[in-house]
């Protein structure tokens, strides 16, 4: 079954601070509403009786979206009254007016967005409603304005945003448009920010135009970086990081391969073309980290990039990236990948942060390591961390080193490091290894 539209709205985090609605709650709500509506048409009926009106007919008025705005606007109005006969007129708590709002949401849905701008305009128009109600109640209509008719909810933005000029839920309005708009026209949302830059609200900032071309690279990342141009923005490392941030699946990242290929392919600047390109693919990378490595050599293979890009990658990585079951995993992957200094570097790092983590299992590590050259740097830097508690297991990894200098420049940073406590160990230390 599909959400009820007012579900929808509350569940857009990205544009609405909406809480879940408590069913019981929204059902004593509604006949809260059902009250008030029965009530209002009571007195209209009432005062249409009365010798001398001017309309008699008792028939209960058709419920199209003009009586439904009249009877929100009614509702504000009745909830002031309640709130100033507690003395509370212009300060209710967010609970009251969370209350206020609950039987709304349904006839809210209901309006159209023609019906939605009236609302709005009507409520801003009433200066006897309390700011915090108009707020309240002109966000609501915007949420829904902005899944009916995003440009429309822009364009009410112009006049509403004043309301807000005090936080920053005039954001929430904005982006919330932004995110509808990010899948059916962002050209036309572009369009809207160009024509309303300079005015008394300008809505033509970095924040603005980045936001949009975040929310379209979701599901159109060439028109996201079509927009660079649309919205004269240069590109940066800073938004091509962004652009990433919301791709879940394997295939989002892999259409923003193709169109970030396509978008540099267009760029003059080699070195600007370079490095924008590096910076996005690192930032896709990093959206496998902690605990799917698998995962990420599998995106670099079908992502067909170049041994250089994923050794870009692959070094961009630091330790804290990493769950400590794949260290190791890590590790032996990098050695195929990375450049020999930079290879070194990372395992000499990652070992000794590993080792303070875990020791027992950089050890169980290194014991099912086939030997080579990298694994002698990872023994080595073991060996010399855990020196300091545990001497004699240090040198039996130091001998697992194949003799010659890199071992002998590894027994001597032993001795140097053998705890000052120990030292009839010390001179056995140098007896075996011929130190004296």
């Amino acid at each position: 079954m599909r959400a009820p539209v007012y579900l929808t709205a509350a569940i857009l985090s990205i544009a609405f601070s909406l809480g879940w609605l408590n069913h019981h709650r929204l059902k004593a709500a509604r006949e809260n509403l059902g009250k008030l509506t029965t009530e209002v048409h009571k007195r209209e009926m009432a005062a249409a009786s009365q010798p001398g009106s001017r309309n008699q007919d008792t028939k209960r008025p058709r419920q199209d979206g003009k009586e439904t705005v009249r009877l929100l606007v009614i509702s504000c109005f009745d909830f002031q009254s309640r709130m100033k006969a507690l003395g509370k007129q212009d300060s209710p708590s967010f609970e009251q007016l969370d209350e206020f709002m609950l039987p709304l949401w349904e006839p809210l849905e209901s309006l159209d967005s023609e019906s939605l701008k009236s609302l709005i305009s009507k409520i801003l128009e009433e200066p006897e409603i309390s700011k915090a109600i108009r707020q309240k109640i002109i966000l609501a209509a915007h949420q829904f304005l902005a899944l009916k008719a995003p440009l429309s909810s822009l364009d009410m933005l112009n006049f509403t945003a004043p309301l807000f000029k005090d936080d920053r839920r005039s954001e929430e309005i904005l982006y919330g448009a932004f995110f509808q708009l990010s899948d059916i026209d962002p050209m036309g949302a572009a369009r809207w920010i160009r024509k309303n830059s300079g005015g008394p609200i300008d809505f033509n900032g970095e924040q603005s135009k980045n936001a949009l071309i975040r929310m379209t690279a979701r599901k159109n990342p060439r028109q996201a970086f079509q927009l660079f141009d649309e919205l004269d923005v240069r590109p940066s490392e800073k938004i091509f990081g962004e652009m990433v941030q919301d791709l879940q699946t394997t295939q989002q990242k892999l259409e923003m391969v193709v169109a970030l290929r396509d978008y540099c392919a267009s760029l003059a600047d080699e070195t600007l073309r370079k490095n924008l390109s590096n910076s996005m693919l690192k930032s896709i990378a990093h959206t496998y980290r902690n605990g799917n490595l698998n995962e990420l050599k599998n995106w670099f293979e079908s992502a067909r990039l170049t041994p250089g890009e994923i050794s870009d990658c692959i070094g961009s990585y630091y330790y804290a990236c990493v769950i400590p079951d794949e260290v190791g995993m890590w590790l032996e992957y990098s050695w195929t990948k990375l450049p020999l200094e930079a290879s070194k570097e990372r395992t000499r790092f990652w070992v000794n942060n590993w080792t303070t983590d875990d020791y027992r299992n950089v050890g169980e590590w290194l014991a099912s390591t086939p030997a080579g050259p990298m694994k002698n740097i990872a023994v080595r830097a073991y060996a010399e961390m855990i020196v300091r508690y545990q001497p004699q297991a240090a040198e039996q990894w130091a001998m697992t080193i194949p003799d010659g200098e890199y071992r002998d420049s590894t027994l001597k940073q032993l001795y140097y490091s053998w705890p000052k406590t120990d030292a009839a160990g010390r001179e056995a230390f140098v007896k075996r290894h011929g130190m004296e």
